[in-house]
């Protein structure tokens, strides 16, 4: 009896030891998954109309301070916006423009934020920058909206549409967040006084 339990016990030390090895060798399936979605979640183009580029600011202010992610125990939440620093939210690419338009008609362009490395990052930036450069173009009297809209990386009828309803005195606040967060991104837009907000999802630009 004496050897049976002794048998038991050691066969108890070995599971107890064997099972934090176990832990540190077992993937995290879960994190894994998560990080797999947001890097595959599709990308959406939000331009948000504002009466002046304060207003436009301070929105992207109000949107980092409701992030929707919240910070772990061990980790601060993140700083409010400012000019000239990226927002620290996971649904918003770091990258973003605000783009003014004069009572003449010319459009002056703000860049905020840093752009990444990775395609996914390079891609938003890629569309931010085209879309920016885009609002200070006439729309094109064809059916299509050109060549820079294809550029921009978003469509045809999109980029023609926003080119018409950006007006004098308006300020535009550019934008790139995940697709499933635009309705909750939009909301708190709106809610910072916001005129407009057009959407327009990211698609594939072709190799020239």
């Amino acid at each position: 009896m004496y050897y049976m339990t002794q048998r038991s016990r050691t066969r108890e030390l070995i599971g107890a030891l064997m099972l934090p090895i176990f832990a540190v060798i077992t993937p995290r399936t879960g994190a894994a998954h998560e990080v797999a979605a947001q890097d595959t979640a599709p990308l959406t183009l939000l331009v948000v109309i504002f009466p002046d580029t304060a207003a436009a600011q301070a929105a992207m202010t109000s949107v980092s301070q409701t992030s929707t992610v919240k910070p772990s125990a061990d980790k601060e939440a993140p700083p409010p916006n400012t000019a000239g620093r990226p927002v620290d939210v996971q649904w918003i690419e770091p990258y973003y423009a605000i783009a003014s338009k004069d009572r003449s008609g010319k459009v002056h362009v703000q860049q905020h934020g840093n752009k990444g490395d990775t395609p996914r990052d390079q891609q938003s930036a890629h569309t931010v920058d085209g879309v920016a450069a885009m609002l200070g173009q006439h729309p094109s009297k064809s059916d299509q909206a050109g060549a820079g809209a294809t550029r921009a990386g978003i469509s045809s009828a999109d980029a023609r549409e926003l080119q018409k309803e950006f007006g004098p005195g308006e300020t535009a606040l550019i934008i790139v967040v995940e697709q499933p967060d635009v309705p909750g991104v939009t909301s708190s837009i709106k809610n910072a006084g916001a005129t407009g907000v057009y959407d327009a999802p990211l698609v594939a630009v072709s190799a020239e």
